[in-house]
């Protein structure tokens, strides 16, 4: 339950009124007990505030929840708060609730923010999952944006950081598989010795590749921040050793802007002695 102010709701229950104007479930009644009877509308078991159901057995509804966020521009060797470029002025908080399933409950609330306060707040917002993400603008012209992540604000207020690459990207990919000699195609539980998909990208005019390593499902992923440049892009199925186990053709990569997405497409790893 949020620290907060509390709201409480009163259902009143009728029962049949006898000579003394009540009832005996009314009279019978016992706030805490965790039998819900009378004019109780709740009874959890125990007579506290701030858990649901109040010291009253009244109902209490939880208070709006307020959304507060961060964001910083830096360089991807570690140069901190460089401060808003001078093509984005505004920020755009988007926020879209979701249900308990996870899906979006009506449309995204967007607020806008000047850029050089490094921060912004939201207030009556629903308790709950939120997915939020921040977008940088050039007046209502999206520039970039960050990755979105899902905030839960059901028992408190939260504060999101959010970080911007002025220099720097990322890659995103998907991959499938296929037996090296017959083609068909294969899933990532049914390959032997598969751990994962390592990818290598190496800057254009230089000799030192960036490894990192994805998860084989859900057979899609996003790269770590790289420096804006050209990249080969090397991609193996690898093994518990790190050793390949099979290989796509290289692919070429671009990154050019601020918090840049480019996506590579769809690679086929073709694995050995398959």
């Amino acid at each position: 339950m949020r620290v907060g102010a509390v709201l409480s709701a009163v259902l009143v229950v009728a029962g049949c009124s006898g000579d003394d104007g009540g009832s005996s479930d009314d009279a019978q009644a016992v706030c805490g007990d965790g039998v819900r009877g009378g004019v109780e509308a709740c009874d959890d078991g125990n007579n506290e505030d701030e858990d649901g159901c109040s010291a009253t057995c009244e109902i209490e509804e939880e208070p709006p929840a307020t959304l507060d966020a961060t964001w910083v521009f830096e360089t991807v060797d570690g140069g901190f708060n460089q401060g808003c470029p001078s093509n984005v002025d505004t920020m755009a908080f988007v926020i879209q609730p979701l249900d308990a399933m996870g899906d979006p409950v009506g449309q995204p609330s967007i607020d806008l923010f000047d850029c050089v306060d490094e921060e912004g707040s939201v207030t009556d917002l629903p308790p709950g999952e939120l997915l939020v993400y921040l977008e940088a603008r050039n007046g209502s012209t999206p520039i970039a944006q960050t990755f979105s992540e899902i905030v839960d604000v059901t028992d408190e207020d939260k504060i999101v950081d959010f970080t911007f690459y002025s220099d720097g990207g990322y890659f995103y990919l998907q991959w499938n598989l296929v037996g090296a000699t017959t083609g068909m195609p294969l899933t990532c539980t049914s390959v032997p010795r598969l751990d994962g998909v390592g990818l290598i990208a190496t800057l254009s005019g230089t000799a030192v590749g960036i490894d990192q390593e994805f998860d084989c499902d859900p057979q899609e992923n996003t790269t770590d921040v790289l420096e804006n440049g050209q990249y080969v892009l090397d991609i193996d199925a690898i093994d518990m050793n790190n050793q390949s186990i099979g290989t796509a053709d290289a692919v070429t990569g671009t990154l050019a802007g601020l918090n840049q997405v480019v996506d590579i497409g769809l690679v086929t790893i073709s694995i050995t002695g398959q």
